[in-house]
C-alpha cells in the first residue's frame, strides 16, 4: 500500500512538473527511501511502533526540507494584500 502511495505522489508532482519543475520529486528518494528500509526492518523489531515513529519523523523531516529549500517568500493577500487598501 506504501509503494502504490508513493506511485500516486511521484504521478501528482509530474502532473505538475511544467508549473513548479522536476524538483520535487527528489524529496520522494529519501522518504521512500526511509520508509522501504522500516518495512523491511519491522519483522525483526520487538517493538515495531518505534520504528513506524521514526520512519514517520524522517517523513516529515523530508517535508520541513522542501519547505526550506524553497525559501522564504513574499506573503500575498491577508489584510496587507492587494486586495485591501
Amino acid at each position: 500500500m506504501r509503494r502504490r502511495t508513493f506511485v500516486v505522489l511521484a504521478l501528482a508532482i509530474a502532473g505538475v512538473a511544467p508549473w513548479l519543475g522536476w524538483w520535487p520529486l527528489l524529496f520522494l528518494i529519501p522518504a521512500g527511501s526511509v520508509w522501504s528500509v522500516a518495512d523491511k526492518l519491522m519483522p525483526r523489531m520487538a517493538r515495531p511502533e518505534f520504528l513506524m515513529f521514526a520512519a514517520w519523523i524522517g517523513g516529515e523531516i523530508t517535508i520541513a526540507g522542501r519547505g526550506l529549500a524553497r525559501g522564504r517568500r513574499k506573503r500575498v493577500g491577508g489584510s496587507r494584500g492587494s486586495r485591501f487598501p
